[in-house]
């Protein structure tokens, strides 16, 4: 039995580290299925859990990384994620699975540095937070207790390196993922087939604890092609064009002012490059999001963009330029630098291609109520473009490189943005950003 999950006190898990020597009470928790309570006991140092989409892979595995906290007091754990913003997921993960009397607050550090965070136990244990983006150099120097890699990692030199790093103290290296880079990739030759590696298999319906409601209609969400991979976790690719479900007699409608009544809030997601590109991405009170205007052009000056934006908000009027709250861009220094100059504060976007990948795909699909969660305004025909040529590299989920993708680069900063603020990460976005000027609500 896993000795984790909700509150019934039932099981003392440890006791004596607060200062009125509280016991804590966590309550067991019932793995979903009998492949889960293999894996959760298998003594290999190497363990693998592959699943779909809302298996409970990643779940099993925070928990896993919790009670092995709990119970190793001084333990160095790593938690390894693709990049910065998934890290933020794993993080979330082994909150769910600590009462708040056991931990102590996060210590963040510089991105740059190969460290998001830390999360300390009072037991004297650690978990720290590590992007592969930081690079394999970052995963040096240090010998860790546990390591969890959640999400396929491109880089094996990453992976070397976290076993090095148990080499020494005889710790487990845990993996968690949706193994969607293709049986050609490293981790399905050298662990997947791997004898000494204990890897088990789990679906979106090994979950018990999904309500079969919202199971199916996520199924429902996916299209043929994506059915084995996201529902069932087999090892796979998909090829081909990257925004299938889009259809323009779905998600094109036509252009209307009065739109701008129903806006909350605007987001301009601007990409720089020989194309520069601004695209205007809306949110209305159902949280559905609206692309609702475009500007692209090539071999033009930063100032000569900074005008386009500010002129086309001109014409928009003032219904629709008091609602533009901020400005997410690409992360050229220099460009941000000249486009502030001209009147328009900006934001580094968050550039994770994936994330951004997902949060559209997933407003493409047409929900239950018989609408997607996006639509493009038919004064948008470049960005309509884009979406319908949109193609990943053969053999792989990645992008082609170069392609015309200059507005949805745009449009996916700006959807990451809205999609946290959906979430209620960051509370209320009291300031508005219009071309120009800065004001609060």
């Amino acid at each position: 039995m896993l000795l984790l999950g909700r509150y019934d006190q039932q099981k003392v898990i440890h006791q004596h580290i607060t200062s009125q020597d509280t016991p804590i009470i966590l309550p067991p928790f019932t793995p979903s299925c009998q492949k889960v309570q293999e894996w959760w006991d298998a003594p290999n140092k190497i363990k693998m859990l592959v699943g779909g989409n809302q298996s409970g892979k990643s779940t099993t595995a925070g928990a896993y990384v919790a009670d092995y906290v709990r119970n190793h007091p001084g333990c160095l754990v790593w938690a390894v994620a693709p990049n910065f913003e998934m890290t933020k997921i794993c993080f979330d993960k082994l909150d769910e699975y600590f009462h708040p009397d056991e931990i102590c607050e996060p210590i963040w550090a510089a991105k740059g540095k190969g460290i998001a965070y830390s999360q300390p136990h009072k037991n004297g244990g650690r978990v720290v937070f590590k992007s592969e983006e930081a690079g394999f150099r970052k995963f040096e120097a240090a010998q860790c207790d546990l390591v969890w890699i959640d999400e396929q990692l491109k880089s094996k030199m990453v992976f070397t390196s976290c076993v090095a790093r148990t080499t020494m103290t005889g710790g487990q290296i845990l993996l968690s993922f949706t193994p969607l880079l293709g049986k050609t990739h490293w981790s399905y030759k050298d662990l997947f087939l791997n004898d000494n590696v204990f890897s088990r298999t789990i679906s979106l319906y090994d979950n018990i604890y999904l309500d079969p409601k919202a199971r199916d209609m996520q199924v429902a969400f996916y299209g043929e092609e994506e059915l084995p991979y996201r529902v069932y976790g087999e090892w796979g690719i998909l090829e081909g064009r990257i925004y299938k479900t889009f259809n323009e007699d779905v998600h094109v409608i036509p252009f209307d002012i009065e739109l701008f009544g129903r806006i909350q809030y605007i987001i301009r997601g601007v990409d720089f490059g020989r194309w520069k590109a601004c695209s205007w991405v809306g949110i209305d009170h159902d949280e559905d999001a609206y692309i609702l205007a475009e500007w692209k052009n090539d071999e033009c000056s930063i100032q000569d963009m900074a005008e386009a934006i500010i002129s086309i908000e001109e014409e928009f009027g003032y219904a629709f330029s008091h609602k533009i709250i901020d400005t997410h861009t690409d992360h050229a220094f220099q460009e941000r630098f000249e486009l502030e100059a001209h009147g328009i504060p900006c934001t580094p976007a968050n550039k994770s291609v994936q994330l951004g990948i997902e949060i559209f795909r997933r407003r493409l699909k047409v929900h239950e109520n018989g609408r997607p969660s996006l639509f493009v305004c038919d004064n948008c025909p470049k960005t309509i473009e884009e979406i319908e040529s949109y193609v990943s590299k053969p053999g792989t989920q990645e992008p082609k490189k170069p392609q015309n993708d200059h507005l949805i680069d745009g449009t996916r900063y700006a959807l990451v943005e809205l999609d946290t603020y959906c979430e209620g990460k960051f509370g209320e976005l009291p300031r508005i950003q219009s071309a120009g000027k800065s004001m609060f609500i």
